[in-house]
Parts: C-alpha cells; sequence; structure tokens
C-alpha cells in the first residue's frame, strides 16, 4: 500500500468529506492538520461553554486525527524526523485526553500551539 493509500485510508476513517478525492499524500495530511487544529480550537469552546458532551465528542475526533498521523509516519524513509513527529503526536494524545478531562485550557492552548507550529512547517513544505 503506498503512502498515499495509508493516509487516505485512516484518514477516511474520521472524515468523509470531498476534499479527501483526489489529495496528494501531502495534501491529505495538511486536510488532517486543518481538521485536527479545528477540533482543538472546538474543545476550546466546549471547555469554556462547559458541554462535556461536545468536549467529549470533539477530543475523540482529535485523538482520532492524531492517530492517523501516527499512522501515516513512514519511519523507513523518515527516520528521526519520523521518530520524533510520532512522538509529539503520542504527546500530544495524551495532552487532549488531559485536557478535555481536567478541563484545563491552558494545557489545551500549549497543545494548538504545538500543533499548529507544525502544521504550518506542513504547509510550508508544500509550497
Amino acid at each position: 500500500m503506498t503512502y498515499s493509500a495509508t493516509a487516505r485510508q485512516h484518514y477516511s476513517a474520521i472524515a468523509s468529506n470531498g476534499r479527501v478525492e483526489g489529495a496528494s499524500a501531502h495534501g491529505l495530511v495538511m486536510i488532517m492538520f486543518d481538521e485536527l487544529c479545528d477540533a482543538l480550537a472546538q474543545i476550546g469552546h466546549a471547555i469554556a461553554a462547559k458541554q462535556a458532551e461536545q468536549k467529549s465528542r470533539t477530543a475523540a475526533k482529535a485523538t482520532a486525527i492524531l492517530h492517523a498521523l501516527r499512522m501515516t509516519l513512514d519511519h523507513k524513509r523518515g527516520g528521526q524526523i519520523a521518530a520524533d513527529l510520532d512522538a509529539i503526536y503520542d504527546y500530544a494524545t495524551r495532552e487532549v485526553a488531559l485536557s478535555a478531562t481536567s478541563d484545563d485550557a491552558d494545557r489545551l492552548q500549549r497543545t494548538s500551539t504545538l500543533v499548529a507550529e507544525i502544521a504550518s512547517a506542513w504547509r510550508e513544505i508544500g509550497r
């Protein structure tokens, strides 16, 4: 299975919008980052509004996206960068869970900032 097919398969498990079809491997990862950043913002809004169900649902979505990002890493070709990203995605997954269960908006903001920095770097790679 190619990297693009793997990314498409993992992403299709968490969303089913038209942006996925025909997207390159890089584009699929960018879509996942866009969706992840949006989910993290939604968790923050749910924490502020004390909407437990929305917070839980969106935290599950963010966790699924982070898992999909981890599954698309090519450790053979990516070497240390893939290993570092794997560790960051693992860390972010734990932080999302802790933020959501403890209503810790500051922790969530730090995680969102980290993810946004990686997303920005990924966007630049595509240019």
